[in-house]
């Protein structure tokens, strides 16, 4: 790294313009360091961990280096907030990828199970330890909703109608409809729509 690189601190993540410098890091010098730190900062906000962060960041850095920032077509936004816009879609990507990679593994390792307990005559536990798993999922998801959400999750749970919820929130039918729809949206963003009823 140059020695100019200590000099650099957070604050100057948040301006892209002032700081057009391009830093060497682990990518020579094909990619600023502001960049490098935001796809690290939204990567850990997504859930990944350490020892992903080095592929997540080759995935998102490639992306980067394909995209052309473009102040007249922009809306408004600034360098930054696209890159952000565009950092978060790759990585929810990879997070579903992730996901679907993991569920896929686990189905299988299921099967085996399943298969293996055919044999020796064992069976029912498997059934509830992935009922519980699902539960544990459910839960850290809708804990992380806003207190209205959680309610309209908690109705839905209880078999309440579009109509009840309505009446509970004390909104429109359409206006309940569009929430339980932005919740369904968001559950099938971060990857749970395998498990989303109706």
């Amino acid at each position: 790294m140059r020695a100019d690189n200590h000099e650099h601190d957070e604050a100057s993540h948040d301006c892209p313009r002032e700081k057009q410098r391009v830093y060497e890091n682990e990518y020579g010098e094909v990619i600023e360091h502001w960049k490098i730190a935001l796809i690290r900062r939204r990567a850990r906000r997504m859930g990944f961990r350490q020892d992903e962060m080095a592929d997540v960041q080759q995935q998102v850095v490639l992306a980067m280096e394909a995209f052309r920032y473009d102040p007249a077509r922009a809306n408004g936004a600034s360098e930054k907030t696209a890159l952000t816009s565009l950092a978060d879609r790759q990585l929810s990507t990879l997070r579903r990828a992730k996901l679907r990679r993991e569920q896929l593994m686990a189905a299988m390792e299921s099967e085996q199970h399943e298969i293996s307990d055919q044999r020796t005559g064992h069976g029912d536990h498997r059934e509830a330890e992935r009922a519980v798993d699902l539960v544990i999922d459910v839960r850290e998801v809708v804990a992380q909703l806003s207190a209205a959400d959680r309610s309209i999750c908690s109705a839905l749970s209880d078999g309440q109608s579009i109509n009840q919820i309505a009446r509970t929130l004390g909104c429109s039918w359409h206006t309940a409809k569009h929430r339980i729809d932005g919740l369904r949206q968001h559950f099938e963003h971060i990857g749970m729509d395998g498990w989303i009823c109706g």
